[in-house]
């Protein structure tokens, strides 16, 4: 019996190695794009439990397969570049002026078309390239969302 037990707790923390558990604590779909703050926990404890925010979308270039796109946030400073770059593309889009302007960072591209006023395209960098647009509505939406989380936080902050 003594054996058995200790073949039982040998079993199962072997297959604990290497797994994680990812358990979300915010998402919501804005428009076209699905907003997602979770955190990874590392069942064998080899890495301290990870937080992150990421938005996925499926790439606009393909309808009739999905290709879906992600761009990832794992620190405050890179989401915060993000939210301040998306308050940009707000205060341009509310001009209503016909221009074409974009924003670059490492991994996303937020781009404003002469064409296409009122319409925001983020564009994937990394990874194989996509995008998605979304509208003013949507992009006011993502900010107050983005706004609430503090990447390492278990809850969303409070307004």
């Amino acid at each position: 019996m003594k054996k058995l037990l200790v073949l039982a707790v040998l079993l199962i923390s072997s297959l604990s190695i290497g797994q994680t558990k990812r358990v979300p604590i915010f998402s919501e779909k804005i428009g076209t794009v699905e907003l997602t703050y979770q955190k990874a926990i590392y069942l064998d404890n080899s890495s301290p439990t990870k937080y992150y925010a990421f938005i996925a979308f499926q790439n606009e270039e393909y309808k009739t397969i999905v290709d879906s796109k992600i761009i990832g946030f794992f620190s405050q400073e890179t989401l915060t570049e993000f939210i301040t770059d998306l308050k940009s593309v707000q205060e341009q889009m509310l001009t209503k002026e016909k221009v074409t302007i974009d924003w670059t960072k490492s991994n996303y591209k937020l781009q404003l078309y002469e064409f296409n006023v009122g319409n925001l395209y983020i564009n994937t960098i990394q990874r194989g390239k996509g995008h998605t647009i979304i509208n003013l509505k949507n992009v006011t939406k993502l900010i107050e969302k983005l706004s609430l989380i503090e990447i390492g936080k278990e809850e969303l902050k409070q307004i």
